[in-house]
């Protein structure tokens, strides 16, 4: 099958939306997500821009329906060296608008934290929001429902 026809067939696949999509983010100013693409600078690579065939060389087939094309720096552009294929919950924890928190000589987001302390993220969240110091954050066990939490003066919403 020529190189044409290839192209032909791809454009009917899920990788070949991937590669469209990807594209329109980051040079159509119209796109709903322009501003976090286009108007920070992320680009494609000249290779995977002019050929979506490039771009399935490079990323080989989407692993399952649940995987997304993933940047693993969040500020660096589109080319083989910064892609991979994650699922939608390992992608969600390198998203811009993460809240990081460092404690201990770890760094990581706060969904990571909240898993990890077993405490809800939206308790974390809104502790932050009061200002309180990190350690207190991830530290202070949850008061039950409607009681206030030890030694502060918020009720806990979780």
């Amino acid at each position: 099958m020529g190189r044409t026809n290839l192209k032909h067939v791809l454009s009917k696949t899920a990788e070949y939306v991937v590669w469209r999509n990807m594209k329109h983010r980051c040079y159509n100013s119209d796109d709903k997500d322009a501003k976090h693409y286009k108007e920070r600078g992320i680009t494609v690579c000249d290779t995977w821009l002019s050929s979506p065939l490039n771009f399935v060389e490079d990323m080989g087939n989407r692993p399952t329906k649940n995987h997304t094309l993933e940047r693993i720096d969040n500020n660096g552009n589109y080319c083989k060296d910064n892609c991979k294929w994650a699922l939608l919950s390992e992608q969600s924890r390198n998203k811009s608008n993460n809240v990081m928190l460092s404690y201990n000589g770890l760094t990581q987001c706060l969904k990571d934290w909240a898993d990890g302390v077993r405490i809800d993220y939206r308790t974390l969240s809104r502790r932050l929001s009061l200002e309180w110091s990190t350690e207190k954050t991830l530290l202070t066990p949850v008061g039950k429902q409607g009681t206030k939490l030890q030694n502060v003066g918020v009720y806990h919403c979780g």
